[in-house]
C-alpha cells in the first residue's frame, strides 16, 4: 500500500523541484533562494528518486486485482486528463511558436518551455501508454497506474490551490474557473487513485 501512495506523490515532488530548478535565471538573480537552498533540493529529489525505485521493487512481486468497471473507469479518467492537456499545451505551443510568447511567459520562457517538454513528452505519453496496457491488460499497467493517476491528482490539486491563491492575492493568472475545473478533474483522479491503493493494500 505504501509504495501505491509513494510512487506518485514522489514524482510529483521530482516534476516540481526539476520545474523550479532548472528554469531559474542564475545570471540575473544571482542571489536567489533558488541558488542557496540548492543543496537542500539536490538532497528532497534524491530522497524522492530513491521512493520512486523502491516502490517500483515493491511492485514486482504484486498483482493487483481490479475489477473491469474499475480498469474502464481508470482508463476514461487518464484519457480525459491527458486529452485536455494535450489539447491545452499543443495550443499554447503553436500559439507561441507563431506569435511568440507574453504576459508572465515571456518573462520566465524557460519555465513555459519546461513545463510544457516535461507534459508533452513525458506525462501524457505515458498517461495513454497506461491506457493501453490496461485495455491488453498486461502487468506493467498495475505498476504505471498509482504513479500516474497519483502523480496527476497532486499536480491538480496543486494547480488549483494554486490558481486559487492568486485569485485571492489578485495576482495575474488567478482563476476561480480554472481553479473548479482542476478539482473537478481531480476528483475522479483521486477515487481511482485511492481505488488502486487499497488494491494493492489487499
Amino acid at each position: 500500500m505504501a509504495a501505491a501512495i509513494t510512487s506518485g506523490l514522489a514524482l510529483f515532488v521530482i516534476y516540481t523541484f526539476v520545474t523550479v530548478v532548472l528554469p531559474q535565471e542564475y545570471s540575473r538573480y544571482p542571489e536567489g533562494n533558488v541558488a542557496k537552498y540548492m543543496l537542500l533540493y539536490f538532497g528532497i529529489t534524491a530522497l524522492a528518486t530513491t521512493l520512486v525505485g523502491l516502490s517500483l521493487n515493491a511492485w514486482m512481486t504484486v498483482r493487483p486485482m481490479v475489477t473491469t468497471s474499475w480498469r474502464i473507469s481508470t482508463q476514461w479518467v487518464l484519457g480525459v486528463q491527458a486529452g485536455l492537456f494535450l489539447l491545452m499545451w499543443l495550443a499554447q505551443v503553436v500559439r507561441a511558436s507563431v506569435n511568440g510568447l507574453d504576459g508572465d511567459a515571456a518573462e520566465m520562457p524557460a519555465l513555459f518551455w519546461l513545463i510544457r517538454y516535461l507534459d508533452l513528452a513525458f506525462v501524457i505519453p505515458l498517461s495513454f501508454l497506461t491506457i493501453v496496457l490496461l485495455w491488453n491488460r498486461q502487468p506493467l499497467a498495475g505498476m504505471l497506474v498509482p504513479a500516474i493517476v497519483g502523480f496527476t491528482t497532486c499536480m491538480l490539486v496543486a494547480i488549483a490551490a494554486m490558481s486559487l491563491s492568486l485569485w485571492l492575492r489578485h495576482e495575474t493568472g488567478g482563476s476561480i474557473p480554472l481553479a473548479v475545473m482542476m478539482c473537478v478533474l481531480a476528483i475522479p483522479s483521486a477515487v481511482v487513485w485511492w481505488k488502486w491503493i487499497k488494491t494493492f493494500a489487499a
